[in-house]
């Protein structure tokens, strides 16, 4: 059921000019087949994930399931690879990590879902830079999407997030050893993905061998991502996050929101430093005044960005109530 499967779409022109031909994209389906006559819910991962996003090891094994938030009782649910993330090997990492944009990244999924036969979707959920992949798929294919959830995620990169990123870019420019370098920018990232309120309560002042607990933390987070993501995957990923506007290019980013025919779901995450709740919560108000679809919700958690891998309860229900389904808790709002 969650086997690693692949698509060939054939020729594909990137944003830059770039030709690929016989260009492949790896994905899983979490059904025990893709049944073109059940809706389907297309998964997007995140920054340093993959297509397992489901099933007994998946990193949302408590969103994706029978009764769940994203049901597979009811949708045909399906994960991509973010091209260039390496998950179905070396065939699929890249040397020019800057090749493909995260509208790129819509194009490639749209043709892929398209030679599976797959013709409209009920739902994209997605995190952080999945949800920005899903921006781009919704506002690039009018009509295709009916619900986005956008999970901690944002329309464009703002300047805190870019820097963040540039910073990560300049260690690898800097720098001989491209695993020491993947391990420097995961522990760097981790204290944005985590946050202040996170930190302190994990850690509260603790030693180990007479230096602060958090400094151990820090370098084996490093470690295990070196472990098992590619510096390469990793260059790309950071790109797209970097580089992500779904306003470029549209006069009125508002009215292609509008004539996306897509019923906009934004959540944030109350201690998310990278995409602040804050943040969040302003893109739903400028969707409103516009006369556009959207609800906003919220994710209560100390665990920042993270939030929406770790609080799995909440969103269940969140996911559940934007696709109409009956959900256990009230709603939460949201007051500036």
């Amino acid at each position: 059921m969650t086997n690693l499967r692949t698509v060939n779409i054939g020729s594909f022109v990137s944003e830059k000019g770039i030709k690929f031909d016989n260009f492949k994209v790896t994905y899983r389906i979490f059904n025990d087949n893709l049944d073109l006559n059940r809706p389907v819910i297309l998964v997007n991962h995140a920054l340093t994930g993959n297509s397992l996003a489901g099933g007994e090891t998946g990193w949302w094994k408590d969103i994706i399931g029978n009764g769940k938030g994203v049901d597979t009782s009811i949708y045909n649910v399906i994960c991509f690879d973010i091209p260039g993330n390496g998950h179905g090997g070396d065939e699929f990492l890249f040397e020019d990590y800057d090749r493909f944009s995260t509208r790129d990244v819509a194009i490639i999924f749209k043709s892929a879902l398209y030679k599976l036969g797959i013709i409209k979707l009920k739902a994209i959920v997605g995190g952080s830079i999945g949800g920005m992949i899903g921006w781009e798929i919704s506002l690039t294919f009018p009509n295709f999407v009916e619900n986005l959830i956008a999970v901690g995620s944002c329309l464009k990169t703002s300047d805190f997030v870019y820097g963040h990123c540039q910073v990560q870019d300049s260690i690898f420019n800097n720098a001989v050893d491209e695993k020491q370098n993947l391990a420097l920018c995961r522990s760097l990232a981790m204290l944005f993905y985590r946050g202040h309120e996170s930190f302190d309560q994990k850690f509260n002042y603790a030693e180990t061998n007479g230096e602060r607990s958090v400094k151990s933390y820090l370098d084996y987070q490093g470690k295990k991502l070196a472990r098992r993501f590619s510096p390469k995957a990793y260059r790309v990923v950071n790109h797209l996050l970097k580089t992500h506007d779904s306003t470029r290019g549209r006069e009125n980013y508002l009215e292609a929101i509008k004539n996306s025919g897509s019923k906009i779901s934004i959540v944030g995450i109350s201690t998310d430093i990278l995409f602040p709740l804050e943040e969040n919560y302003s893109i739903y108000r400028t969707l409103k005044n516009y006369g556009i679809e959207a609800n906003f919700d919220k994710i209560d958690s100390h665990h920042g960005h993270d939030g929406f891998f770790v609080e799995t309860e909440q969103l269940n229900q969140i996911i559940k109530k934007s696709l109409g389904e009956k959900a256990v808790t009230k709603r939460r709002h949201f007051i500036v």
